[in-house]
């Protein structure tokens, strides 16, 4: 995966590339209780300082799910386990660019130490997330919340 610098073409020049991935991990407790795991920048001239979804440019050669899991472990230190299933939350395409958002269910939230690039891993109350979490990444939490309420309630039924 390329690094940061690889992007830059002039100092403080970040070129977004076309296709992004995002990976949003969650752990719903025995009481019920969901949190998922959120990631600060360790620099905030890459997405300020509030907490953010792990996301990252697609390499030519590398898929979407496999990007969003390399985001994962660089950014929240998730340890992807053949039992993880990673599922697709949402395609945002905008004009220059798109990002699928995959979102997967952990057993635990016991990750690795994650890449330079994360400053601090947080796993927050879904619900409580909305309240500080990066404005850009809002929607996909409320979509996040909506999908986990559908799966919960065929559940149920």
């Amino acid at each position: 995966m390329k690094s940061f610098s690889s992007y830059i073409t002039e100092v403080g020049d970040y070129v977004t590339p076309s296709e992004r991935a995002a990976l949003i991990p969650y752990y719903t407790d025995e009481n019920g209780v969901t949190r998922i795991a959120l990631m600060i920048p360790s620099d905030s001239r890459y997405g300020g300082s509030s907490p953010q979804i792990a996301k990252g440019g697609v390499e030519p050669g590398d898929s979407r799910i496999l990007t969003a899991q390399k985001e994962g472990e660089e950014e929240l230190g998730y340890i992807h386990k053949p039992g993880n299933r990673l599922k697709v939350l949402w395609i945002n395409k905008q004009k220059t660019f798109s990002t699928t958002y995959y979102y997967v269910r952990v057993s635990d939230m016991k990750f690795k130490k994650p890449h330079f690039e994360t400053k601090k891993v947080l796993w927050l109350k879904i619900n409580d997330s909305l309240k500080i979490i990066r404005d850009i990444h809002r929607e996909v939490i409320v979509r996040l919340i909506r999908k986990l309420k559908k799966i919960e309630k065929k559940k149920n039924i």
